[in-house]
């Protein structure tokens, strides 16, 4: 489990850096679009990143997490 949270966690990451980094050079698609495409890409990298650290709910055992 912990390693597909890794491998999803650096695809999810990859694609973001990518998307910015093409926004950046062409500015294709306008703010708007970008923050429609990349807030909910922001929150699942959250996600991902606590169950990676396995401080999804801090108050359960890691075993749980």
């Amino acid at each position: 489990m912990k390693s597909v949270t890794r491998i999803l966690f650096s695809l999810t990451a990859l694609f973001f850096f990518v998307y910015l980094f093409r926004y950046y050079l062409t500015g294709e698609g306008g703010p708007t679009y970008l923050a429609v495409i990349l807030v909910p890409v922001t929150f699942i990298l959250y996600t991902l990143d606590a169950l990676r650290k396995n401080s999804f709910y801090p108050r359960l055992s890691p075993a749980t997490n």
